[in-house]
Formats: structure tokens, sequence, C-alpha cells
């Protein structure tokens, strides 16, 4: 899998999945508010299991760094 920093999300990956901000805070069980502050590097998701979620769905591996 690709490597990619979280601050890196953006609408990249999520673009390049065909995935719109409202289908990919569904299928995580958030908020879009809370997708739009990842793509705008106000947050991050802090919960593992979302962490995994998401790269699952974006076939991605995420650093911290």
């Amino acid at each position: 899998l690709p490597q990619e920093r979280i601050s890196d999300f953006g609408n990249k990956l999520k673009n390049e999945k065909g995935l719109s901000r409202n289908k990919l805070a569904k299928t995580l069980g958030c908020s879009t508010t809370t997708v739009l502050r990842w793509e705008k590097n106000e947050n991050y998701p802090a919960q593992p299991s979302v962490i995994s979620k998401l790269e699952n769905i974006l076939n991605v591996k995420f650093t911290l760094n």
C-alpha cells in the first residue's frame, strides 16, 4: 500500500476513489464537518478504528509524521 501522511489526506485521495465528503463521512460514521477539517489539516482522525477504516477505504497506509 502507498504510504500517506494524514496531513496529506485532502481532496486528492477522496476524489481518486470517487467519494464525496458526505459519502465518506457516512461510511466512517462521522460528520461532513469532521472530514472537511481533515482535508484542511485542522484536525485528524484520532481513533485507531477510524484511521483503519479510512486506510481500507482509500487503500493507503497512513503515517503520523
